[in-house]
């Protein structure tokens, strides 16, 4: 029979990689400097850009507006014509013709009176104001006005909003419809994007079973390759590819990861980051060169979680357990991903007070999905184990806090993050 001392030896082999957890915050900065992602561009038109990230600076190919625009419905008319206007003294001036919009007019001559203008209307040359129509009196062929303007008034000069060679969309900026938009308006068909980063996805462990097929007592479907597909999808920058199931064999496990990094940029595996006698994904990441980067977190969920490089390609080991693996990848992995690729923005986080106490885990970062009351302001944190996969669909968002104090009482305040790592 084993001694007492021998199995306590055996365990502490199998845990010695946490002997040292690191926390979020350090495995960022390691993320960070460690983390390499192929930048390519390639031209794609614009019904196919929204959520792609542009490569590079995207330039006013022309001024805007090209020319003098009228504000306003009204009137064009010379400032100095009406210098001395007002409701005792009001000048009649005499309507001239139409301004149609599209239409560049002739200069108007010295002895011009004024023009109707619709708003985006071309005003010509001597005008240099425009009168509402709201504050013009229409008597006969004349208009009425009764106060003064300065010149330029309620006129957009040619380049106010932006001016040729100005830089309209930066670089790493995902474009949204006020981007393409933008990008339209310059008469652009085609955008130079990041070429999407092709990631493979590898699930891994004896109980887990192909979603569709025969459920056996014991196992489980292998929902995280989908959750993580779609989260990645998501973004809008990356193509992920499910690899299916590396059964709890050291062989098997190596064997598909392999495959998987020749066909690949990232590779993202579930399972076996533990340090168990059927954890094998830490065991194939620890034979790459230069190998772990970290493993073990100061997090709950997502403790075990690992990045190994083989080469200059990464490896990202996410734990089992469906929460866990969602919410490392929502605040620490995607994040530090579209962070390398070099996307800018601000990270979208809503101020709400907690709708109960929340236990915390002392000394860890604590990821917490939580539903929201909007019109009460109030987050209710939905609480349970790593696995307890239907708070996800519950949830509107997530929490971070780190474990400074035992409780946090109802009330507090708290930052609510969406289930998305992509800035404004």
């Amino acid at each position: 029979m084993e001694s007492a001392v021998g199995i306590a030896t055996k365990v502490s082999k199998l845990h010695k990689s946490f002997d040292s957890l690191i926390p979020v915050q350090e495995a960022r900065r390691i993320l960070g400097k460690a983390m390499k992602l192929p930048i390519v561009p390639e031209n794609i038109s614009l019904d196919q850009a929204a959520g792609r990230m542009v490569i590079s600076d995207f330039f006013a190919q022309e001024s805007s507006p090209g020319f003098p625009r009228s504000a306003m419905d009204g009137y064009a008319v010379r400032s100095a014509d009406i210098e001395n206007a007002s409701l005792e003294h009001p000048v009649r001036i005499r309507v001239g013709g139409d301004i149609l919009i599209g239409e560049v007019p002739h200069r108007a001559g010295k002895d011009a009176t004024c023009m109707k203008i619709p708003t985006g209307g071309y005003v010509p040359e001597p005008f240099d104001a425009v009168i509402p129509v709201e504050r013009a009196t229409l008597d006969g062929e004349d208009i009425i006005a009764i106060e003064r303007l300065k010149p330029g008034s309620n006129i957009d000069p040619e380049g106010s909003d932006y001016r040729k060679g100005e830089v309209l969309i930066r670089k790493g900026t995902i474009l949204r419809s006020k981007d393409i938009i933008a990008i339209a308006s310059q008469g652009k068909q085609n955008v130079r994007v990041l070429k999407k980063i092709r990631i493979g996805i590898v699930s891994t462990g004896n109980e887990i079973t192909p979603v569709g097929g025969h459920l056996e007592p014991g196992a489980r479907y292998d929902s995280n390759s989908w959750g993580i597909m779609a989260a990645l999808g998501e973004t809008g920058q990356f193509t992920a590819t499910n690899y299916g199931i590396a059964k709890d064999t050291r062989d098997e496990t190596e064997s598909l990861i392999k495959r998987v990094f020749k066909e690949n940029d990232l590779v993202i595996t579930t399972g076996g980051t533990s340090a168990g006698e059927k954890d094998y994904v830490y065991r194939a990441a620890s034979d790459m060169s230069p190998g772990i980067q970290f493993h073990g977190l100061k997090v709950k969920p997502g403790m075990p979680a690992l990045f190994a490089l083989n080469a200059n390609k990464g490896m990202i080991g996410l734990p089992g357990p469906s929460v866990s693996a969602m919410m490392l990848l929502y605040d620490l992995f995607m994040p530090e991903m579209l962070s390398t690729l070099g996307a800018t923005g601000i990270p979208i986080q809503m101020k709400y007070s907690l709708a109960r106490d929340l236990r915390l885990s002392r000394g860890r970062l604590n990821l917490v999905p939580v539903s929201l009351s909007m019109e009460a302001r109030k987050a209710c944190p939905l609480t349970g184990g790593s696995g307890a996969l239907g708070r996800l669909p519950r949830a509107n968002g997530y929490i971070a806090l780190e474990g400074d104090v035992d409780v946090l009482r109802e009330g507090a305040e708290v930052w609510v993050r969406p289930f998305s790592p992509l800035p404004m």
